[in-house]
């Protein structure tokens, strides 16, 4: 079995705040240590996620198994196929504080509308998000709210 990690179990869970119990814990760290126990090779996204793997499986040779993956998108602007100028005229003038992938709870939204609302004022800074996930509608909708809709772009 391979596994790609892209976020760590239970870690992930536990910092958005709504896991508290701790049998619940208790049981999330099973399985993560019963999966990784299973796993012949364990890909990881990022070199930071390798020591809490570590301290998951109790495997002597995980280190072996473990093998850094990046997850990434560079290539695409390298390839001769894709135009890159529908991507680039989309994105606007000035300086931009990019938000790029999952919209969710645990990403902490509020952070960045919180920062957009104190910065609104500066019409060179532009926000711009791309990607999907369960706080997008409400992002969208804190958007028109805050009046910032002028300095906020999202494809």
């Amino acid at each position: 079995m391979y596994l790609w990690v892209l976020d760590l179990w239970p870690e992930s869970v536990l910092v958005t705040g709504r896991v508290k119990h701790p049998l619940f814990v208790k049981i999330l760290n099973f399985i993560v240590k019963y999966i990784y126990h299973k796993c012949d090779k364990i890909f990881i996204s990022s070199e930071q996620m390798r020591t809490s793997i570590e301290e998951k499986n109790t495997k002597k040779n995980i280190n072996l198994k473990i093998s850094y993956l990046p997850n990434w998108a560079e290539s695409l602007f390298y390839s001769s196929l894709i135009d890159k100028s529908k991507y680039f005229s989309i994105i606007p003038e000035g300086f931009i504080v990019l938000f790029a992938g999952n919209i969710g709870f645990a990403q902490d939204i509020d952070s960045l509308i919180n920062c957009a609302k104190k910065l609104r004022n500066d019409s060179r800074i532009k926000f711009v998000f791309v990607g999907d996930g369960s706080e997008k509608k409400r992002l969208l909708d804190l958007k028109v709210i805050l009046r910032i809709l002028k300095k906020m772009y999202s494809f």
